[in-house]
């Protein structure tokens, strides 16, 4: 496991780099500087416009911004 001043570090770096940002590495990279509390927020009054909302990410993106209290504008074909 990599500690989170060392991730803090790396990061930016795998991504300028973009060689180690999209793969097993870059996810490990990342991971270790995750802080779960940064997904503590209240978005109550904002409004969030979300591209592909119908189905895969773009909905799973929308049901998360709505559960933090955002006015959500699902953005799809259909």
């Amino acid at each position: 496991m990599i500690p989170a001043l060392l991730s803090r570090i790396l990061s930016p770096l795998a991504d300028a780099t973009v060689v180690f940002s999209f793969d097993r590495t870059g996810w490990l990279l990342h991971r270790a500087g995750f802080d779960q509390d940064d997904l503590r927020v209240d978005l109550s009054g904002r409004v969030c416009a979300v591209t592909g909302a119908n189905s895969g990410l773009g909905e799973a993106a929308a049901l998360a911004l709505a559960a933090r209290g955002a006015r959500v504008w699902l953005l799809c074909r259909d």
